[in-house]
């Protein structure tokens, strides 16, 4: 079963979804877990009416073996959707963005501009953090990863292979790796 958090408060003001005793396995602070496959509450569209931003876990789904969320019809439904790893040592023991882009691409029919869009400003919303990071911006913190490759569209087929050339982290070059030229 292929788990996605929902930001509920919304949810509850609109009266979306009921609240749910403290001691209640799906209940947190913030979050419900839910089945993406359900239809309660025709949840996609409440999701999307409430502003929530769908957090899914494809490499839990992965490590699992288990079916993907339905990323494809989520956003076709317009819902926002980040992607996360869920580093875990019960249910996912990756935290790999390239496999997670690959996932995303492959699997989940999403494009690569969705990917990087989930990975990056709607993760950063998902946390409430939109206003601070996630998007290249004035004001904003900006870490940057600047790719061996030319193009985005490389990174879904490059899976195994580290395609990082430079990190800048708080306006300082953390990482760069010099690239040896193959004929």
């Amino acid at each position: 079963r292929q788990l996605v958090k929902v930001d509920v408060r919304a949810l509850r003001q609109r009266r979306m979804v009921p609240e749910l005793p403290p001691e209640h396995p799906q209940r947190t602070k913030r979050f419900l877990v839910v089945d993406p496959q359900q239809q309660i509450w025709d949840l996609h569209r409440q999701m999307r009416d409430a502003g929530v931003i769908s957090t899914i876990l494809p490499l839990t789904a992965f490590g699992l073996k288990e079916e993907y969320a339905p990323a494809r019809k989520m956003i076709d439904e317009g819902c926002a959707v980040a992607l996360a790893s869920d580093l875990n040592p019960g249910s996912c023991f990756s935290n790999s963005i390239p496999l997670m882009v690959a996932l995303g691409c492959i699997y989940m029919n999403m494009s690569i501009e969705e990917v990087i869009t989930a990975l990056t400003i709607n993760g950063a919303a998902a946390v409430d953090r939109a206003d601070k990071v996630g998007s290249l911006e004035p004001g904003k913190e900006a870490d940057i990863i600047f790719l061996k490759f030319p193009s985005i569209h490389f990174m879904p087929y490059h899976t195994g292979i580290n395609l990082v050339e430079t990190v800048i982290k708080g306006g300082k070059t953390v990482y760069h790796k010099e690239w040896k030229e193959t004929k």
